[in-house]
């Protein structure tokens, strides 16, 4: 078995394009369309994620269940909470293309 915390350089590391329209990150509530798992050099596990709107973050965790378990989810977010240039007349039904 591969060790899950085995560091990985967040230079190095592949980003991976989002296709799930249901996945959420960050505050306001956007639509993630590509992150980036990495593993630092004291074995915590962090994943970038990048926004349609332009908005980036970095969240922790990951590892052990996969780096798509730590976004939430768009049906748990409240329409107020919704970025409009993610969510165009913040309606989670019909994201942005």
């Amino acid at each position: 078995m591969t060790d899950p915390f085995a560091p990985i350089s967040r230079d190095t590391a592949e980003m991976v394009a989002i296709t799930d329209l249901g996945l959420t990150a960050g505050y306001l509530v956007h639509r993630p369309i590509a992150y980036r798992h990495w593993v630092s050099s004291h074995r915590l596990d962090f994943v970038d994620w990048w926004a349609f709107c332009g908005a980036h973050g970095t969240m922790s965790g990951g590892a052990l269940r996969g780096p798509l378990s730590v976004f939430g989810q768009v049906t748990s977010a409240r329409r107020s909470e919704l970025c409009p240039t993610c969510y165009p007349g913040r309606d989670w039904r019909h994201p942005a293309q």
